[in-house]
């Protein structure tokens, strides 16, 4: 869900099932000036195309492999190859977006279907788009490994706007992720990187009807769980409360209902990679306060805090029980208020969550798994004659993101559609999203600009821009992302940028089936604690180690600081 800078979803990939998720990885783009020839050839036949006024004249092609979220509800007789965003392109830019093939990004079908046009040498489409995640990092290392995907230094240098321009100088790094031997292989998809950082939502009513304080730290939260727990805060006679919601089924840094600000209050964020004491990068998930954080997750776990099935629930489902007016603790960003928390209002009348601050760990701060202002990047066939055209299609993604003042996109795409005009302003129509039908299922932003709007009403001052005036239909949003904003300083950086290493090609994917297996074991008290220092030195001696040597060398040549 989206107007003004609001993305709600998941940063990564589509988890909760949800259609208005913003996080939902890229699709793909673009071929040739004809479409006439084969991917990435541009047509030998067609017409020279003239870019004049931000728009290609006769219209160029342009090809990618086509990945969409299956929850989203087209209007009409629409679909991710046929709508009215793709004829929006066309009529603004002059450019026809064709896919050689399209699937839905659940389930890993996107990835799974790119894996397999790799092996199976299908011609490769003009652009390919390439998620931040664990298996988009496997997938940029074999696809640059084919040598058939060009260096877009050129391209970026003489087509990005100066406001793309701007947020890569503001934030480098955002190369690292496809740079190989000083060559650049993808423009960055510049994100919100707060759009999946936590705060904590508590049941406001049931704080009140126990008379408990807001709690500020670990053990405060714990204190309050357990009365959740144990002292019928639902008033029905029956212990049949939880705690706190999580669902990990597919990873333990989820979008919400995760675990990231329990392993933070502790100082680590397992799956990151952390800059350690003497300056190298250590792997999260081995270091002393992912076992510190582990005994803590046991210990609600034996005292009843957590759903007995936590580990088998994704963010979706374990949220049900919040929303059934079950569960009294939730972990989420911004905009879980818009989504799915209203529920509970519908299903408990009187019922309402309170968003807070992070509770401090014993080092007397919080902690949480620090966003990306990457969401992915984008490869361009060496083949494909007009590669500007995937520039020209991101600068105006940009344009339309930040709702830029005097723009044609200044109120949304298409009036009557993602929004309508009400007594002169602009009113978002949140479940039409026109981004999220075209290439990449959301626009670039400019990383800082959502959390500043949002702290920025939260205020209470009047909207400054149209960005602001997108944001206004989302009230519920404005306050926790305040507090968002307060907090900032506790994220915790993942410092691996790049794509995966050699060795994490290779076992990384059963490094992480192992740690998932024995922290899930030592949370439900299957293992004992000591599992976790065994997990360490296997994780080391099964190619833990060599892959930090080579994270490590990565770091070193990027320039580490």
């Amino acid at each position: 869900m989206e107007r003004g800078g609001i993305h709600v979803g998941s940063p990564n990939q589509p988890r909760a099932g949800k259609a208005a998720l913003a996080v939902l990885l890229t699709a793909g783009l673009l071929t040739a000036c004809s479409g006439t020839g084969e991917p990435g050839s541009g047509g030998d036949t067609a017409p020279a195309s003239v870019l004049k006024g931000g728009r290609f004249d006769p219209p160029v092609t342009m090809t990618s492999w086509g990945c969409y979220s299956a929850t989203y509800k087209y209007k009409e007789n629409q679909s991710f190859e046929q709508n009215v965003g793709l004829d929006w392109v066309k009529e603004k830019l002059g450019i026809q977006i064709q896919y050689l093939w399209t699937t839905p990004w659940e389930n890993d079908a996107c990835l799974t279907k790119m894996r397999l046009s790799l092996s199976g040498n299908e011609p490769l489409p003009d652009v390919v788009y390439v998620s931040v995640d664990a298996k988009g990092r496997s997938i940029l290392a074999d696809l640059i490994e084919t040598g058939q995907f060009m260096d877009i230094g050129e391209v970026f240098e003489k087509h990005a706007s100066p406001a793309y321009k701007e947020i890569l100088k503001a934030h480098p790094e955002l190369w690292a992720f496809a740079a190989r031997d000083g060559k650049r292989y993808g423009i960055p998809h510049t994100a919100d990187p707060y759009v999946n950082s936590p705060v904590l939502y508590l049941r406001e009513d049931w704080l009140k009807t126990l008379n408990l304080k807001t709690p500020g730290t670990i053990d405060e939260l714990e204190a309050v769980m357990d009365a959740f727990v144990n002292k019928d805060p639902d008033g029905n006679g029956k212990k049949d409360t939880y705690g706190l919601a999580l669902g990990v089924k597919n990873n333990w840094l989820e979008g919400f209902a995760s675990t990231g600000w329990i392993f933070g209050a502790y100082g680590t964020v397992p799956t990151y990679w952390l800059k350690g004491a003497d300056g190298s990068l250590q792997y999260g998930s081995v270091q002393p306060g992912a076992k510190e954080a582990l005994a803590k997750l046991r210990s609600w776990y034996e005292k009843g805090y957590l759903d007995p099935e936590f580990a088998m629930k994704d963010p979706a489902k374990a949220s049900e029980l919040v929303t059934a007016g079950r569960t009294g603790v939730i972990d989420g960003p911004y905009w879980l208020p818009i989504w799915p928390l209203p529920d509970l209002k519908k299903n408990v009348p009187g019922s309402s969550m309170l968003p807070v601050m992070l509770p401090a760990g014993p080092g007397g701060k919080p902690g949480f798994n620090g966003g990306d202002s990457l969401l992915g990047v984008y490869l361009i066939n060496k083949k494909y004659k007009t590669p500007e055209a995937l520039q020209v299609y991101l600068n105006k993604m940009l344009q339309a993101g930040g709702k830029e003042k005097g723009s044609d996109v200044e109120n949304g795409f298409i009036e009557g559609y993602d929004y309508k005009m009400e007594n002169g302003a602009p009113v978002a129509v949140p479940d039409q999203r026109v981004d999220q039908i075209l290439l990449g299922n959301g626009t670039p932003m400019i990383p800082e600009r959502n959390l500043n709007s949002l702290a920025h009403l939260a205020s209470g001052a009047a909207p400054r821009d149209g960005f602001d005036q997108g944001n206004v239909a989302y009230k519920d949003a404005h306050v926790p992302g305040s507090i968002m904003q307060k907090q900032l300083s506790f994220g915790i950086q993942n410092e691996f940028k790049g794509a995966s290493t050699p060795t994490m090609s290779t076992k990384m994917e059963a490094l992480r089936k192992m740690e998932n297996e024995v922290f899930t074991k030592i949370i439900y008290g299957k293992e004992p604690l000591t599992a976790f220092d065994d997990f360490v030195a296997k994780w080391k001696s099964s190619g833990g180690d060599q892959i930090t040597k080579e994270v490590n060398d990565w770091y070193q040549a990027a320039g580490s600081k």
